[in-house]
C-alpha cells in the first residue's frame, strides 16, 4: 500500500475512507519502506524506543560522493538537531534550548495593525515571523529572509524522495554559499547589542553555522503554518472571541491539535520490533503520522471538529527526545496574537485552501475588511 502517496494526494480523504480499515492503525509502505503509524497507542509505545533512531543520513557514506561533497554533507546533517542521536543530540539540543529559553520571554510578540486585504500569510504572517526570529537571534528581519532563503536548497535533501549524485553536489554547494551568508551576518553583527547574548555566538563556526541555518529554517515555515491555521480558526468560530483572552492558550493547544506544524515524525529502526502483526526490520522507517495521531477518536471525541473541551495532550511538536525546541516560543507567540485578536475579527474570509503535501501542510488566506461590523 502506498501510503504516502495517498496522504499526500488528499490526507482526510484517506483518513475517511481507508484509514478506518487498516488493522491497529500500523501499515508498512512498499514505496517508502516505511511503517506508517497512525494512533496514539502506538506513537506513545514506539516513539521512545531506543531501537528507532533519528533519520541520520546514515546511508551517505554508501554512495559514490566525492570525498569534498561527503565530508560537507555529513559535518552539515551531524549538526542538524532532528538528525541525531544520543550524547550529541543532547549536547546540540542543549545549545538550542539555551538560545531559544533565554531569549523567548523577552521578545515583544505585539501583532501588528492590520489595515490591508488579502492574503493573510504574505501581508501578516511571514512579516511576523520574520520579526519574532530576528529578536530571537538578534539579527535583523532582513538578514532572517536571506537566511531562510539560503536554506530552501539545502532542504531539498529533506523533501525530496530520490536524489541523483548531481543534486548531492549541488545540495552540498548550496551549504556552503549559506554558510558563507552566515558567515557575513555573523561578523556584522558580533559587536552589536542584540546579538550580544546569542548562546550560538561562541561556538566554532562548523557548529554554528549548520545550527544557525537549523534554527531558521525549523523555525520559519512551520511557525507561519500555525499562525496561517490559527487565524483560520478564530475566522471560522467568531463565538472564540469572547474567550480570546481568557482561553487564549487552550485555543491554540486545540488549533494545533487540528493542524499541527509538522505532518509526520520518522524514525530508522536499528533492531527489529515487533508491534502486534508489524514486524519492522532494520533499516526500515518508522514515521508518525500526526495528523490523524492528533485526531484519534480513541483520545479525541469528535476528532475533527475544533473543540475546547478536548484536554488529552496533542502532538504537534513532535514527541519524545526530539521535541521541536521551538514549541515554547511558538506557543507563546500563537498565544499573544489569540489575545490580540481584535484586529483579526475585523476582517472575515473570502476564501481558503489547504495546502496538502506529504511533509507539510499550511492555509492560504484570504481576508478583507468585515463590512457588517
Amino acid at each position: 500500500m502506498y501510503i504516502g502517496q495517498q496522504l499526500a494526494d488528499d490526507r482526510f480523504a484517506f483518513y475517511k475512507d481507508i484509514l478506518p480499515g487498516i488493522r491497529d492503525q500500523i501499515v508498512f509502505d512498499e514505496e517508502f519502506n516505511a511503517w506508517f503509524v497512525f494512533n496514539v497507542r502506538h506513537l506513545n509505545l514506539l516513539v521512545r524506543d531506543e531501537r528507532l533512531l533519528a533519520n541520520t543520513k546514515a546511508s551517505l557514506k554508501e554512495l559514490p560522493l566525492n570525498a569534498d561533497t561527503l565530508q560537507v554533507l555529513e559535518q552539515f546533517y551531524s549538526n542538524w538537531v532532528m538528525f541525531t542521536d544520543g550524547d550529541l543530540h543532547k549536547t546540540l539540543r542543549r545549545r538550542v534550548n539555551t538560545l531559544i529559553l533565554d531569549r523567548y520571554r523577552n521578545i515583544d510578540y505585539r501583532w501588528g495593525p492590520m489595515d490591508k486585504q488579502g492574503d493573510f500569510s504574505e501581508l501578516y504572517a511571514v512579516p511576523y515571523v520574520y520579526n519574532i526570529l530576528a529578536q530571537l537571534i538578534g539579527i535583523s528581519e532582513k538578514d532572517v529572509a536571506l537566511l531562510i532563503k539560503a536554506s530552501e536548497q539545502i532542504n531539498s535533501l529533506l523533501l525530496r524522495g530520490y536524489l541523483t549524485i548531481h543534486d548531492f553536489d549541488a545540495v552540498a554547494q548550496s551549504i556552503r554559499q549559506a554558510y558563507q551568508l552566515v558567515n557575513d551576518v555573523d561578523s556584522r553583527y558580533r559587536d552589536s547589542d542584540r546579538y550580544v547574548g546569542n548562546a550560538l555566538l561562541d561556538l566554532p563556526s562548523e557548529q554554528k553555522y549548520p545550527l544557525l541555518i537549523n534554527l531558521v529554517s525549523d523555525g520559519f515555515a512551520p511557525f507561519v503554518a500555525a499562525l496561517n491555521f490559527l487565524a483560520y480558526n478564530l475566522l471560522t468560530h467568531p463565538e472564540l472571541e469572547q474567550e480570546a483572552d481568557s482561553r487564549s492558550d487552550d485555543i491554540c493547544a486545540e488549533s494545533l491539535r487540528l493542524f499541527p506544524p509538522f505532518t509526520t515524525i520518522s524514525r530508522v529502526c536499528s533492531e527489529e520490533v515487533q508491534v502486534g502483526d508489524a514486524h519492522i526490520l532494520p533499516g526500515q522507517l518508522v514515521i508518525f503520522d500526526l495528523y490523524s495521531i492528533n485526531r484519534d477518536p480513541e483520545c479525541f471525541p469528535d476528532p475533527d471538529c475544533f473543540n475546547l473541551a478536548n484536554t488529552e495532550r496533542a502532538y504537534s511538536f513532535g514527541a519524545g527526545k526530539h521535541l521541536c525546541s521551538g514549541n515554547p516560543l511558538v506557543r507563546k507567540a500563537l498565544g499573544a496574537v489569540t489575545k490580540q485578536s481584535g484586529q483579526i475579527y475585523k476582517y472575515e474570509l473570502v476564501d481558503s485552501k489547504f495546502i496538502n503535501l506529504y511533509g507539510s501542510t499550511d492555509m492560504k488566506l484570504t481576508i478583507k475588511k468585515n463590512t457588517r461590523l
